[in-house]
């Protein structure tokens, strides 16, 4: 993690300074091993992803009965080995206390009907304001994100979020970071001391050694200090056997889940992480990153799917910037007023015409990155082209609050292909399908570099395959070679276009077919 007394904004009052600065010692002196007290098998990092969560839509059907894609699933990883690095020209993560201070001036910002508190409709329309950029982005997307658990938190109505719930927030961040930091430094301190005052020799420190220890004048200040912090813990507290070093170092990791505030705190902290890591230098802004060669940019690692269960339709967008980006390219107009009209070939009579995608979008939608913006404008502008009829959407979806939520869940990957392409296309359901009808469909697809995706039904007693591949998802085909063992090579790419430069479920794969044909339920050609 970066330095945060560097990004800590000046307070006009010293006695705010103050506070500030203790809570910047508090979490600066952590964070040198900050992952090291996350659990892995109880804490998510959203990365990439700001909610973790599967579509909950119902299961969708074309008209032939065939299911391309019955619920999306968003990205759901894992916390990450190690602390972003962030250079001087990125945006750091906030720093304690930010949310708050910034927070507050959003929330005036967005408090339209002068009702002291800002409702998630008003967060929802500022969260659209391209003025909002930097730190200011990252506050708004964890306003936003965490409407639900930041509302309640002064005891109110749950009318919005208020300036009270944001101090209140800032109280429990700082004792969180406190907590945190303490558990952080009595696991260091075990690993070392413990030993030191383990009379028995059990391993172990019981309430009674601690106590002995404590009352003893030859114990040192700084062993009585981190010997009071265990004395006061249940797990020595609540065991008459006492407590080891293990003990401790799994209290330290638990440290982060082992309460409501504990939980609210880290997704505040996971958001703001996020929203920074679509924030380094090497993001570019602009429609096409290639200003000169606009076709360059427009390939499947544009696509990063966020936080909405819209695979359906980024899957197919993926596999369209493989195998025709001029249609990608044709189909936005910049209109050089901040805004962009998108004409998609399968409803060119409904031009769509959206503001420029966010900062705070891109972090919670198609991800921004290195390749421009054009991902997230075909995203936003079919999630506003779904708004405009229900039954553009998946059974029983709601139409979202921001134009990119529009896409949300329960989209056929046919149906998406076909607005995208104008062109038929032909599903066939693999448990249905010959292998080497599959080939055949494969090859010539893509000799005549037409779009292929592909889709894994939701399982009812897991997630995932035999092979990790995860159910209840659409993917973009990539690539065919007929030739070798299993009935030739395809290559898969999952929408999340995570772990690149690897083969890996969560991003690009090549398999023998035999193994597609084992794990996938249904695939989708453009004629």
């Amino acid at each position: 993690m970066e330095n945060k007394a560097n990004v800590v904004e000046k307070k006009s009052e010293a006695s705010e300074k103050q506070g500030q600065d203790q809570k910047n010692s508090s979490r600066d002196a952590f964070s040198n091993e900050f992952h090291s007290s996350l659990s892995k098998d109880n804490v998510k990092q959203e990365a990439g992803s700001l909610s973790n969560k599967d579509s909950q839509a119902a299961n969708a059907n074309d008209a032939n009965g065939k299911v391309d894609a019955d619920v999306c699933k968003a990205p759901d990883t894992a916390a990450p080995e190690t602390l972003p690095t962030l250079t001087l020209t990125d945006t750091p993560v906030l720093s304690p206390g930010q949310l708050t201070t910034r927070g507050k001036g959003l929330v005036a910002k967005a408090d339209l009907d002068g009702s002291g508190s800002a409702s998630k409709e008003e967060v929802a329309k500022l969260f659209q304001d391209n003025s909002i950029k930097g730190p200011d982005a990252q506050a708004l997307t964890t306003l936003y994100k965490r409407f639900d658990e930041l509302q309640k938190l002064n005891g109110g109505p749950k009318s919005g979020i208020s300036a009270g719930d944001l101090d209140e927030f800032a109280g429990k961040e700082t004792a969180q970071w406190e907590r945190a930091n303490s558990a952080n430094k009595l696991a260091d301190w075990s690993k070392s001391s413990l030993k030191n005052f383990d009379t028995d020799g059990s391993g172990r420190l019981t309430k009674q050694e601690i106590e002995t220890a404590m009352n003893s004048q030859n114990t040192a200040q700084a062993d009585k200090d981190m010997l009071g912090v265990l004395g006061k813990l249940d797990i020595v507290n609540g065991n008459a056997a006492g407590a080891s070093a293990d003990d401790i170092n799994s209290y330290k990791e638990k440290i982060w889940s082992d309460t409501e505030d504990a939980k609210l705190v880290l997704g505040a902290w996971q958001t703001e992480h996020a929203v920074s890591e679509t924030q380094k230098a090497k993001i570019s802004r602009d429609l096409f990153a290639d200003k000169n060669n606009p076709l360059k940019s427009i390939n499947p690692e544009a696509i990063s799917q966020g936080s909405i269960g819209d695979c359906y339709f980024v899957s197919s967008l993926a596999s369209l910037a493989k195998s025709n980006p001029q249609a990608i390219k044709d189909a936005i107009k910049d209109n050089g007023n901040g805004t962009y009209t998108v004409t998609f070939p399968g409803a060119k009579d409904e031009p769509i015409t959206i503001n420029a995608p966010t900062e705070a979008e891109q972090a919670t939608y198609n991800q921004a990155s290195e390749h421009g913006t054009w991902a997230s404008v075909m995203e936003k502008a079919y999630g506003k082209y779904c708004q405009e009829h229900w039954y553009r959407r998946g059974p029983f979806q709601s139409a979202g609050l921001t134009p990119a939520e529009g896409a949300e869940g329960g989209g056929i990957t046919s149906r998406a292909m076909n607005l995208l392409t104008n062109n038929s296309i032909d599903t066939d359901e693999l448990f249905l399908t010959r292998q080497s009808t599959v080939a055949r469909k494969l090859e010539e697809a893509f000799k005549n570099n037409k779009s292929v995706a592909a889709g894994i039904t939701k399982g009812i007693f897991a997630e995932s395959t035999k092979d990790n591949f995860y159910m209840g998802h659409a993917y973009s085909v990539t690539n065919f070679v007929p030739d070798g063992k299993g009935g030739g090579q395809i290559t898969i790419r999952n929408p999340w276009g995570q772990d690149a430069g690897k083969e890996s479920t969560r991003g690009t794969i090549t398999m023998p077919l035999d193994k597609f044909m084992k794990n996938f339920s249904d695939i989708s050609y453009e004629q």
